[in-house]
């Protein structure tokens, strides 16, 4: 009674060890490490039954023969384990799955384009629904290899000065200036009156600087922003 306790324990962890590291083996080969798949793949038990864990183990040793370039023992591995899937307890549409997984595989493992007889008779002739299969098996065995991304290139750097015509960015402040006009005043309060707060000051623009002359109407100042230059170029009335 002890003892078959405990071989099921060890079976049981066998089967863990295995799934483990047939895991870890496939995301190295989503990542184009075929070395560090072949050494996590051999972290697995030797012996183990193909219908617990045995079928993805086989299977992920195939798609490392295929990156290895093993073609031909690639797809003599994939034709067994077509051929024995009915042994596990996949589901219906799991097993049509892996099928079709592995046609596609042998596929391109072939040199000619085209998988063996053998295969195809096991492959070619059945029905699934792919919305019923385990979305765990597609993660791991996805029927199209996905594309690398390559990142958008960085932008072009816009060199300095790029559009400048030699005289630099001009911030230009526009003030309008009435001297012969008093000035303004407001309504306070029980009828006495405020002065207003126009007293003809320009708002500053940037580092615009305003120079002011007696008798002008409008002004305009032109501040040349020269990055290496703190001069200001002089103001002109208009």
């Amino acid at each position: 009674m002890f003892g078959g306790r405990k071989a099921e324990e060890r079976r049981r962890d066998e089967i863990r060890m295995a799934d483990e590291a047939a895991d870890h083996a496939l995301k190295a080969l989503a990542e184009g490490d075929v070395d560090r798949a072949r050494t996590e793949l051999s972290a697995a038990p030797k012996k183990l039954d193909f219908a617990d864990i045995g079928w993805k183990v086989e299977t992920t040793a195939a798609l490392i023969e295929i990156e290895q370039g093993k073609g031909k023992a690639a797809i003599k591995r994939l034709t067994e384990i077509t051929a024995r899937l009915d042994e596990t307890s996949l589901s219906r549409d799991d097993k049509g799955y892996m099928r079709l997984f592995a046609l596609y595989r042998a596929i391109e493992a072939s040199k000619s384009g085209k998988a063996p007889a053998e295969l195809r008779m096991h492959a070619e002739d059945f029905r699934f629904d792919h919305t019923l299969v385990s979305g765990r098996l597609k993660s791991r065995f996805p029927l199209k290899k996905a594309e690398p991304v390559e990142p958008a290139p960085p932008p072009i750097p816009v060199p300095p000065g790029a559009g400048d015509d030699g005289k630099g960015a001009f911030s230009v402040c526009f003030c309008l200036r009435l001297d012969s006009v008093a000035p303004r005043r407001k309504a306070g309060p029980r009828g006495h009156e405020m002065p207003s707060r126009d007293d003809g000051a320009c708002p500053p623009s940037g580092a615009a600087a305003l120079l002011r002359a007696p008798g002008r109407r409008g002004l305009v100042s032109l501040t040349p922003q020269h990055p290496d230059s703190g001069a200001a170029a002089p103001t002109r009335p208009i």
